[in-house]
């Protein structure tokens, strides 16, 4: 089998083989053997996907909507969004965090 890549792709996986100690042969070997493993898993994840809608097991729009929602504002309050941001102060020999005084938010 011929592969045909731009000048830059064969650059960089020449780059990669090198930077790995492996030859482009290789490289490209393991990167279809990846794509592969990947589309099977993909495929089999939709014929579940299917099998499972058929079966009757799935959730109407408006409930996904709602925890999709939930999900979010979780993470938001997780994440610190209704925080001021933490400032990191760094000398040669320590780093210690700084909690700034609230400010208005727009």
């Amino acid at each position: 089998m011929e592969l045909h890549l731009t000048a830059e792709k064969e650059a960089q996986l020449h780059r990669l083989a090198a930077r790995t100690g492996r030859d482009a042969a290789q490289v490209v070997e393991e990167a279809v053997d990846r794509l592969l493993e990947y589309e099977a898993r993909f495929n089999a994840a939709v014929r579940d996907g299917f099998a499972a809608i058929d079966q009757g097991q799935f959730i109407e729009e408006e409930e996904m909507d709602a925890r999709i929602s939930r999900m979010l504002q979780s993470r938001e309050s997780c994440a610190g969004l209704n925080r001021p941001p933490m400032i990191w102060k760094r000398s040669a020999t320590t780093s210690k965090k700084i909690n700034p005084k609230p400010h208005a938010r727009p």
